[in-house]
């Protein structure tokens, strides 16, 4: 009898050990899968003219693949940017953009184009990532697309910019084109860097 009392807080304490380990293994999992992680410093304007600073997150659980980007091409070239953005909200997620600690936007695209100094990422959402004001009759408001391009030396430092409200299509040689909304000027990525 005594011997099976001294066991059940033993298996109790084994329960509650098994229990924090699969309530940590997500967190884990979760850290582990991002294949490239940056945190930006975007330069925002409080209007008259005053610069503010915040930080953003972006996390990349995988690069968008051939067939996906061929897709979209396929979706531009039969009805444009409305397409293409029809197209571009059933992508898979791909990772997200957020404030640290904040709520997170899916990102739907990413690409990575090597380069002679290190890389050029690109990461595409179908939400706005900003507080942008824009004109209730702007025809971007049809296109909720926030686009940020970074450009990386090897270490993944750089700066970058961030569009919100961006249009999207394609060159001939497949290769994402950024249209800029009109009144709405990119928002610079003043110093960027992997924290992964």
């Amino acid at each position: 009898m005594r011997s099976s009392s001294v066991r059940r807080p033993f298996a109790l304490l084994a329960l509650l050990g098994l229990a924090a380990l699969i309530a940590v293994l997500p967190a884990i999992a979760g850290k582990a899968k991002h294949i490239a992680q940056y945190r930006t410093i975007a330069m925002t304007s409080a209007g008259s003219g005053v610069q503010g600073a915040g930080e953003l997150d972006i996390a990349i659980d995988q690069w968008s693949s051939e067939d996906e980007r061929a897709t979209l091409i396929a979706a531009f070239k039969k009805g444009g940017n409305l397409e293409l953005y029809a197209a571009l909200q059933k992508q898979s997620p791909h990772g997200f953009f957020r404030q640290p600690g904040g709520l997170g936007y899916d990102i739907r695209f990413t690409r990575q184009v090597k380069t002679d100094a290190g890389s050029k990422v690109i990461v595409v959402t179908d939400k706005f990532v900003s507080d942008a004001n824009f004109d209730t009759n702007s025809e971007f408001l049809k296109y909720p697309i926030t686009v940020a391009e970074l450009v990386l030396d090897e270490k993944g430092s750089g700066t970058g910019t961030m569009i919100v409200g961006a249009r999207l299509s394609f060159d001939e040689g497949g290769e994402l084109k950024i249209e800029v909304p009109s009144g709405q000027p990119p928002i610079p990525l003043s110093k960027v860097w992997s924290i992964k």
